[in-house]
């Protein structure tokens, strides 16, 4: 950090001595310059340029304690100097003394500092001080003074994202890049802002090379490992976490972070060891505890699990995502022990701080409705009727597995996937993603779904080739002579388009008792997106649940899909019998691997919530748990009423 040892001549100082001891600073001489200060301060104790530039070679020796000494000194001298005035505030930043930093850089921009860095620092000391709207004003005061300042944009990019401007942060980011796109700080920054923005693909991305760029930084490892996590890439993340955890004086959150994703892959006893090496390191470790409880909840320790979690009730350095997954935690154990009314509460809470959320407060609350709405009024009976039922093809369609979140479509897809010939996409955004290679494909703008007439039947082949090449991309050469089995329980409003390029595609629709369903959804600790962002309120859950299977009835019956209905509670009871009735619908045969699923899945990572149950084999807890909540549940029982009959379940109870 450069400063000026004086910005005026001293005065009554010979201008020789003065020269000299300013060369001296400049040629890095500072013992002779410290030597020469020393014998002038003796007769001109109370100089104030003697002792600026006292400050300045303390400064530079890295003496802050001595440089703050002089620059307070030579600052109640000479108020008025603003020279003076900014370097009292660099002193003050690196010494901590952050309420000082500010007003002493204040002063100086009052008194008429004008440079870039006095900006920066008043900015990087409201930042420290929690003001983060104030260090944005600064810092862009300061990036105006110096646009190519790389620094100066990367702290603008952190006040931005602390002042909640997740979008404009990562803009700035991303210009700080442009700077020196070899730069590992830059890439590294750029990357943490997208993860917390919910980009973990190009988060990752970005975090992938400054991890090269930067091999022996463990933080950027751990960033890299939590932006794969995010991606779903679970085992790329471990293997990032025991590279990071490698190195000496790894720290309890490395370890509490690894121990976490091993607990997801079902690595229990790797879990629960790192778990507690990371609780000897700090007793406190939110993580590390969350983890414990997690393993005690799995254990059917419920007990064990709710003394460890209820003790962290209070704590402010939780964060959104542990104090969502405390809530969350919670709330299953004491469902587990019967006690339903605190289960309840301990879910609205999680749902509450959710929707508190950073992340929750940019979302379109509305969007899922509108995409229903779009899809109902674009892709109706009369318009499908146009499109052929016939594709010229040697390769199978895939099979789609659509339902409401919650209805049993990672069980069925797990159950599936134990089949050799089935390979699972453990929810892909694949349809999305084929929707987004329109416009190359038509070599024109594209708007989802409202140009869906654009696609005429010479294009078909060359999306159905997209779609594949995606499949290929993701799963590799796994994917040839497999059926591939495209589980994303929302693609219900994707079915149109579904018909419209897979025409021929066999359909499963996965059904279970809406009010189990609805529970379900409000009870879960979802990543938020605009579909789960509606389950917040077990009123807004009802609300979604009636639109999305309210267009997926319609779909049944306007479309002409080849849909087979199978209900979760069947599922559960008789495995054999309706996997057999789901295989033959796909013209595949039951085989015995499919009754191990179990056992598989433990060995597979699976993205969604209901890994951990999957993983767990099959049981009948879920069965009509409705009931514990009927109270709960009361506001929405009219609204869901007429899916229970349509469904044929009974809404007598």
């Amino acid at each position: 950090m450069a400063f000026n040892p004086g910005f005026r001549k001293p005065k009554g100082l010979p201008q020789s001595p003065a020269d000299e001891i300013r060369g001296l600073i400049s040629a890095g001489r500072l013992d002779a310059a410290e030597k020469k200060l020393k014998l002038l301060r003796r007769t001109r104790p109370r100089d104030a340029d003697l002792l600026n530039m006292s400050g300045v070679v303390a400064l530079q020796r890295t003496d802050l304690k001595a440089a703050w000494a002089h620059f307070s000194k030579a600052a109640a001298l000479a108020p008025d100097r603003q020279d003076i005035l900014h370097h009292l505030g660099e002193a003050s930043r690196l010494t901590g003394q952050w309420d000082a930093a500010a007003t002493a850089y204040r002063q100086a921009l009052a008194k008429g500092a004008s440079k870039f860095t006095t900006w920066r620092g008043l900015g990087l000391a409201l930042l420290a001080l929690g003001d983060a709207t104030g260090a944005v004003t600064a810092l862009e005061k300061a990036s105006a003074g110096s646009p190519r300042d790389q620094i100066t944009l990367l702290k603008l990019a952190e006040a931005q994202a602390a002042a909640g401007e997740g979008q404009a942060a990562i803009s700035t980011a991303r210009q700080a890049l442009a700077l020196d796109p070899a730069s590992s700080a830059a890439r590294n920054n750029l990357g943490v802002l997208l993860l917390n923005g919910n980009f973990p693909e190009e988060a990752a991305e970005h975090l992938r090379q400054a991890t090269d760029l930067a091999p022996d930084r463990p933080d950027y490892r751990l960033n890299l490992a939590a932006a794969c996590r995010a991606a779903g890439l679970m085992e790329e993340a471990a293997g990032h976490y025991a590279e990071a955890i490698r190195q000496p004086e790894t720290p309890a959150s490395a370890l509490s972070a690894y121990a976490s994703l091993l607990e997801t892959l079902n690595r229990t006893e790797e879990a629960e060891d790192l778990a507690l090496q990371a609780l000897e390191i700090d007793p406190d470790d939110a993580a590390a505890l969350l983890t414990r409880a997690i393993l005690c909840r799995r254990g059917k320790q419920y007990q064990a699990a709710l003394d460890i979690l209820e003790p962290m009730e209070g704590r402010t350095d939780l964060g959104y995502e542990l104090a969502t997954s405390r809530y969350f935690e919670m709330g299953t154990n004491l469902d587990r022990l019967g006690r339903y009314d605190d289960a309840w509460l301990a879910f609205s809470r999680c749902n509450d701080i959710h929707d508190r959320s950073d992340i929750a407060r940019p979302m379109d609350r509305d969007a899922f409705f509108a995409d229903i709405r779009n899809a109902r009024d674009i892709f109706t009976g009369e318009r499908v009727s146009r499109w052929p039922v016939d594709i010229a093809d040697d390769q199978p369609a895939p099979v789609f597995l659509v339902g409401f979140p919650r209805s049993g479509t990672t069980l069925t897809e797990q159950i599936l996937a134990a089949h050799p010939s089935v390979l699972a996409t453990d929810e892909r955004e694949l349809v999305r993603g084929m929707a987004q290679a329109a416009s190359s494909i038509l070599g024109r703008d594209f708007a989802y779904p409202q140009d869906i007439d654009a696609i005429e039947d010479r294009h078909i082949p060359a999306f159905r080739q997209a779609y594949r090449d995606s499949a290929e991309a993701l799963f590799g050469e796994a994917v040839r002579g497999r059926l591939l089995l495209d589980k994303l329980p929302l693609n219900i409003v994707h079915l149109g388009f579904i018909r419209r390029i897979f025409p021929e595609a066999k359909i499963l629709v996965a059904l279970r008792d809406p009010r189990d369903v609805c529970l379900s959804a409000f009870c879960q600790n979802f990543q938020l997106n605009t579909a789960m962002i509606q389950f917040l309120t077990i009123e807004r859950t009802a609300e979604a649940y009636c639109a999305a299977m309210g267009l997926l009835l319609s779909f049944e019956k306007d479309l002409g899909l080849q849909t087979l209905r199978f209900r979760y509670e069947d599922v559960v009871a008789d495995l054999q019998g309706e996997a057999t009735r789901i295989l033959t619908f796909l013209g595949l045969d039951w085989t015995d691997e499919m009754q191990g699923f179990a056992q598989k899945s433990a060995g597979r990572a699976i993205s969604t919530p209901s890994a951990r149950d999957v993983a767990s084999g099959l049981y009948t807890r879920a069965l009509g748990r409705h009931v514990n909540y009927a109270a709960q549940l009361a506001p929405v029982a009219a609204d869901l009423a007429p899916f229970l009959r349509e469904l044929g379940y009974d809404d007598g109870n």
